[in-house]
Formats: structure tokens, sequence, C-alpha cells
């Protein structure tokens, strides 16, 4: 658990001081290994299917919990390590959330700052330049590229972060290979199934960090006003949870009077929400400090 604690630490300080290593993060040949699987006409009856994802995307898992598993006990767990570090950097990201957020804040001018903005925002969906879009793009990409990514590499190890990343490119229409509906629709519910305890801890960790009773109540009103159940595997209630927390913080810091019916200035809340995702990331990273304390007590 310590070396789970260590590569996390050191891939997130490679990303901080080193961003010019983000262009290592290329998918060019998991796309041509999907592209590749559409030329044979059996696989690519298999690939329309909704088990296509089980070659997609299983078999480039299959192979890295493989190499996972031949390095276990070898050169007093360096070549694990190396490797644990290697795949979660590559599955981090892909883009720079701090650099996202800052180029929307220091646009200069509002075609350049809706440009930003739709680089921050998670692939193919559009944002509002509000405060409350903002807000919102900023929690769903810190959602795909910190803590879905994090939550499966500490569950799974290397091979969590990179299933979890594979599935988001493909449902993203990001690797250029069409699928077909059914096939499609497995990745999204597949991505779903990955994400949803993710959003929870989140909303978690945001009442920790933020105000427990504005999060709490715009999460349970969220499931109430759509008649949802909360094991349904929706993530829709981040968006809001976000918004809630933002708002109360910098009304408790008065930057804004609720009452009167004002809002808070947008980029004020797009900072105050970056501010709040940072809180969280050190809040997860702090509670896995515990269980490694735990670990080593016991």
């Amino acid at each position: 658990m310590a070396a789970v604690l260590i590569a996390v630490v050191v891939a997130l300080l490679l990303g901080h001081f080193l961003p010019a290593l983000a262009g290592w993060r290329r998918f060019g040949l998991f796309g041509a290994w999907l592209a590749a699987l559409e030329k044979p006409r059996w696989l690519s009856a298999l690939q329309s299917s909704r088990f296509g994802l089980l070659l997609g995307i299983g078999f480039p898992v299959a192979l890295a919990g493989v190499l996972q598993y031949a390095l276990r006990g070898h050169g007093y767990g360096l070549p694990s390590f190396l490797f644990a570090v290697l795949v979660l950097y590559y599955c981090w990201g892909p883009r720079d959330l701090d650099r996202d957020v800052a180029a929307v804040l220091d646009a200069s001018d509002h075609a350049s700052q809706r440009e930003a903005a739709q680089a921050l925002a998670p692939a193919s969906r559009p944002v509002r330049l509000s405060g409350a879009g903002l807000v919102e793009a900023a929690f769903q990409s810190a959602l795909s590229r910190w803590f879905a990514v994090l939550l499966w590499f500490l569950l799974l190890g290397p091979v969590g972060a990179l299933l979890y990343r594979l599935a988001a490119l493909v449902d993203d229409h990001q690797t250029g290979v069409p699928l077909s509906p059914m096939h499609a629709a497995a990745v999204a519910r597949l991505r779903a199934v990955l994400e949803w305890p993710v959003a929870q801890l989140m909303v978690l960790s945001l009442g920790l960090v933020a105000n427990m009773d504005a999060v709490f109540h715009a999460w349970r009103d969220w499931y109430r006003e759509g008649a949802r159940h909360w094991w349904w595997l929706d993530s829709g209630f981040l968006g809001p949870v976000a918004r809630a927390g933002v708002d109360r913080e910098l009304a408790d810091d008065e930057y804004y009077d609720p009452e009167d019916g004002s809002e808070p200035p947008p980029m004020l809340e797009l900072q105050d929400a970056m501010s709040l995702l940072w809180r969280m990331l050190l809040l997860w990273l702090t509670v896995l400090a515990l269980f490694v304390l735990a670990g080593v007590v016991n």
C-alpha cells in the first residue's frame, strides 16, 4: 500500500512539474487496434455486438494484467513500481486540468474564452460560459481526468487505471473508429459502472471540504426531483452538487448575497471550483496515507 501511495505522488509530481511529458499520452496504437478488429469479417460481427468491448478493451487490459502479475516479486518490487507509475501517468488526464482552467480564466476575449471552455469540458460535451456551466465542466473533467483513474488504480492497480481510460476514450469517440449502436451502448454502460462510485465519493469529499449541509441537500434534491433511485448508475447529480458547494462557499466568504437574488461572477466560481477540486484530491491522498499508516501499525 505504501508503494501505491508513492506511485500516485510521483505521477502527480511528474504531471505538475513536467507538463511537456503529457505529449507522451498518445493512444493512436489503441485506435489502430480497434480499427484492425473491424477488418476480418468474423471479428467485425463480434465487434458490432455488445461483446465487442471484450476484445477491443478487454484484450489490452488483460495484457497489462499479465505484465502486472509477471513483475510482482522481482527486483525488490522496483519493476512493478515503475510499471505502476508509467501506467498511472499515461492514463492521467490526458489534458492538464490546471492549465485548461487557467486558459479560461486568462482568456482575453469572448471567442478565446469559449474555445478554452470547450477544451476544459469533457470531450463532445457542450459547455455554457455561465458560472454554473463552468463549474460543472470542471467537476466532470476532474471526474474523468483525476478521480476515476485514481480510484480504479487504487482498487485494481495499473489494470484499473487502464480499463477506465480506454473505456472513456472509446465512449468519447476519441479513437477515430466508429462503433455500432450495441457496442457503443455496452461501452457507455461500462463507463457508467466505473464512474458512479467515483462520483458518489466525490460528493462525500466535497461535503467534507466545503459545506456538508448544502452538498447533501443538493444531492438529495436531485434524486427526489427526478424520482430517481440512488443506486441507478447515473452520475448526473455531480453538476448540481458541485454548484451548490461552490455557491455556498462563496456566500459564506461574502463574495455575493444569495438573499438578494444576485449570482457570483462566473470566473470566481470557476476559480473556487478548482480550489475545491485540489482540496478534494488532497483529502483522497490523506485518506490513502492513513490506510498506509494503519497497514504499518497492523
